[in-house]
């Protein structure tokens, strides 16, 4: 689902909210002032495919460590 109100912001007021006493919880905020915008529906027909993209994104990640450690480095000095 994604919300009307996506803004940071505006979950930053809902937790004001909440701080203050407006809300009970969390959970009540986001009941009261949230409401889906449009529901997103996986298609699972691409799952498989989708699973094998990931695999690779997480190989790429991993073997991305060694160049962010030099980056961090040199940024450093």
């Amino acid at each position: 689902k994604f919300p009307r109100n996506a803004e940071s912001s505006y979950g930053g007021a809902l937790l004001a909210g909440v701080g203050v006493g407006v809300f009970s919880s969390e959970y009540e905020a986001a009941e009261k002032c949230i409401k889906a915008e449009k529901v997103y529906t996986p298609n699972m027909n691409n799952h498989e495919k989708y699973s094998k993209i990931y695999s690779v994104y997480k190989d790429i990640a991993s073997l991305s460590v060694p160049v962010w450690d030099t980056l961090a480095g040199i940024v450093e000095e």
